[in-house]
C-alpha cells in the first residue's frame, strides 16, 4: 500500500510541476526539507508516510521541471504571454497545414521586433502562426507575422501543437502579413 501512495504522490508531483513556476532546484530544496522531516520523525509511523509522500511529490515535480527545455533571452518563447505586440520574421519549416478557416504555418524564428519600442532582437525557436486560409505559402518562404506571442494551447482533437516535443518553448502568433 505504501508503494501505491508513493506512486500517486509522484504523479501528483508531475501535475504540480506543470501547474507551478518553481524551478527544478526549488523542488529539490522542498524534497530535501521533506526528507529531513522523514528522517527526523521516522519513529512515528503516520508522519513517516506523510513525509515520504511529500518527498515523492517534490521529486516528481522536480523531475518534470528538470526535463523541460531552458528558455533564455534569445529564445522566442521568452516573449510568450507578455501582452506585447511583436513582429516575427522567420522561415516556414514545414509545408503549410491548411484547415477549413485558417492555415497553420510553422516558422523558425530569426528576428523579433517589439512594436511599442521598435527594438529588434535576434531570436531562435519555433512559432506556430495562424494565417489566413486564402494566402499562398510554401516550405522555405520567409514571412513576417505580427501579433502577441502566446504559449500554444493544448487541443485534445488536434495533434498540431501537442505532438511538438518542446511545447513549452514554442510561441503562438495570431496574424500574418
Amino acid at each position: 500500500m505504501v508503494l501505491a501512495w508513493l506512486a500517486l504522490a509522484w504523479l501528483a508531483g508531475i501535475a504540480a510541476g506543470e501547474a507551478s513556476t518553481l524551478t527544478a532546484g526549488q523542488w529539490l530544496v522542498l524534497a530535501s526539507i521533506a526528507l529531513a522531516g522523514f528522517l527526523g520523525l521516522r519513529s512515528q509511523r503516520g508522519y513517516r508516510l506523510l513525509f515520504a509522500v511529500l518527498v515523492a511529490l517534490c521529486l516528481g515535480a522536480g523531475r518534470l521541471r528538470a526535463g523541460l527545455p531552458p528558455v533564455g533571452p534569445g529564445d522566442v518563447a521568452s516573449f510568450n504571454d507578455t501582452g506585447r505586440s511583436v513582429a516575427i520574421e522567420g522561415i516556414v519549416i514545414q509545408p503549410p497545414d491548411v484547415r477549413d478557416q485558417f492555415t497553420l504555418l510553422r516558422l523558425e524564428a530569426r528576428n523579433l521586433v517589439a512594436i511599442e519600442s521598435s527594438t529588434s532582437h535576434a531570436v531562435s525557436g519555433l512559432v506556430l502562426v495562424d494565417a489566413p486560409r486564402t494566402g499562398e505559402w510554401a516550405y522555405g518562404d520567409r514571412v513576417q507575422a505580427v501579433g502577441q506571442l502566446q504559449t500554444p494551447p493544448e487541443w485534445e482533437t488536434s495533434p498540431t501543437v501537442t505532438t511538438w516535443p518542446d511545447r513549452e518553448s514554442t510561441a503562438w502568433s495570431a496574424t500574418l502579413r
